[in-house]
Parts: structure tokens; C-alpha cells; sequence
């Protein structure tokens, strides 16, 4: 079973969902308002989205999506070849610290 713990509006939160439809799988998804205290039982970092798989818990997107390619490589969001998985990480990451805000 997948779910998805976020925050209602995120666009990290929106770099997930997006992931898991592109590798059709099924999840829930728990959406907490801002400060909720019960965030910090689900993240160490006590930041959203936390994906919850099997008793695990994979805090952040960008780890998130690593971890959906390795446990569900079907439909790969990342390419094989290394040069081009540099090239997303360089674009996923310029993309979480530069359009944040907007």
C-alpha cells in the first residue's frame, strides 16, 4: 500500500502525485494543514510530502521519486544512460530551489 502524506497546495507534493499516475500506481493521499504537530512523526525533517510504502517512510520528493523508480521501475521517470540522469537531477533540482515560490 502507497500513501502519500502532504500539504494541500505543494508543488513538491505535486512532482509526486504526478510520478506515481506517470507509473500508474495506486495510493491514498493524507493531506495535514500547515504546523500540524503530527507531521514531525512522519518526517525528521518535519517537512511534507512523506511517502509511506509498506511501513516505510521516504521523506522529500526528490528521494521520493528515487525511491518509486527503484522499488516500481516500470514506466522509468529516470533515464538509464548517466549522462541524461545528471541532466534531470541538475533540471528536478534547479526546478525544486527556482520555481518554488511561483
Amino acid at each position: 500500500m502507497i500513501k502519500l502524506h502532504a500539504y494541500a497546495l505543494s508543488p513538491f507534493n505535486e512532482k509526486v502525485t504526478r510520478t506515481l499516475h506517470l507509473k500508474g500506481l495506486k495510493y491514498e493521499i493524507q493531506e495535514y494543514p500547515m504546523g500540524s504537530s503530527a507531521v514531525k512523526k512522519l518526517s525528521p525533517s518535519n517537512k511534507l510530502p512523506c511517502l509511506e510504502h509498506d511501513g516505510h517512510f521516504v521523506p522529500d520528493s526528490t528521494d521520493i521519486v528515487y525511491y518509486l523508480e527503484q522499488q516500481f521501475p516500470q514506466s522509468p521517470v529516470i533515464p538509464d544512460d548517466p549522462a541524461q540522469q545528471a541532466m534531470v537531477h541538475i533540471m528536478e533540482d534547479w526546478g525544486d530551489e527556482s520555481l518554488y515560490f511561483y
